[in-house]
């Protein structure tokens, strides 16, 4: 009984750390998805949180992401959004929307554009 908890205890780390290396190779090579990332945080977030921070930060910055680009979608659909919070978003997520969300990108730019040229 013992060795067969053994075994398993094992093949779930094993499982884990295949896990983790899937995660860090798919983050580097810009594949895997905000939205993916968002929801494996949730499940792995606080074991990965403990056993690799430097993933985890990876993991969740990318979670981040999805979390911001799905409010500024609402906010430009309401018509709330306001310049400052475009320079934000550009300035702190920019490059990542533009990879995962290029539409939205765009239509942060022209928002910005469009203010700029009102407030001139």
């Amino acid at each position: 009984m013992l060795h067969e908890s053994t075994i398993k205890n094992q093949e779930k780390l094993a499982s884990f750390e295949n896990l983790k290396s899937g995660l860090t190779s798919m983050i580097k090579s810009n594949d895997l998805k905000p939205e993916t990332a968002h929801l494996l945080e949730k499940v792995y977030g606080k074991k990965l949180s403990k056993t690799d921070p430097d993933l985890y930060s990876d993991l969740s910055s990318l979670a981040s992401t999805y979390v911001i680009m799905e409010a500024t979608k609402i906010r430009i659909k309401q018509e709330l959004i306001t310049l400052n919070e475009i320079q934000v978003i550009l300035k702190n997520f920019g490059p990542t929307i533009k990879l995962f969300e290029p539409e939205l990108y765009n239509q942060l730019q022209t928002h910005e554009g469009s203010f700029k040229g009102v407030h001139k």
